[in-house]
């Protein structure tokens, strides 16, 4: 993974600014709307999974009785508002990446089934903020709205 995100970082415009922020995406959106231009997310999904699953430390979450870190959903529907409140209220244009994660199978756990809830209805909340929705699978760009 590392690897992955040095290549993607190399392969950047130079002349681009980069701000990484895995929790407060609206914080970001509002700070960043002030230069104007254009914003690029990328992407939604981390971040969604970012939100469900703070460091422990960060959202006071206590792990469940098999040792796992539960979700933390009152934090994760919070930053989901506010994100989805920014963008409806910036001036600047703004490009969201993410991942469709309804067209597989059912996930067998319950933890991969709240993260696929939870992303599709932030997809579909997004979708119906923005101007123009796109599809994009093998390259190959579908417009949805």
């Amino acid at each position: 993974m590392i690897a992955r995100i040095e290549a993607h970082r190399r392969e950047r415009p130079q002349h681009w600014r980069l701000r990484e922020e895995p929790r407060r995406l609206s914080a970001a959106v509002r700070d960043e709307s002030r230069a104007g231009g254009l914003l690029l997310i990328d992407c939604l999904t981390l971040w969604t999974a970012n939100c469900l699953w703070p460091p422990a430390s960060a959202a006071g979450v206590a792990s469940g009785a098999s040792g796992e870190f539960q979700a933390d959903l009152p934090g994760w529907h919070a930053e989901r508002d506010a994100f989805l409140t920014s963008v409806l209220t910036t001036s600047s244009e703004i490009i969201i990446v993410s991942n469709e994660v309804g067209t597989g199978l059912v996930p067998e756990n319950a933890a991969a089934r709240l993260f696929r809830d939870e992303q599709g209805r932030l997809n579909q909340l997004v979708a119906a903020a923005c101007d123009a929705v796109f599809l994009v699978t093998a390259g190959l760009p579908l417009r949805l709205k």
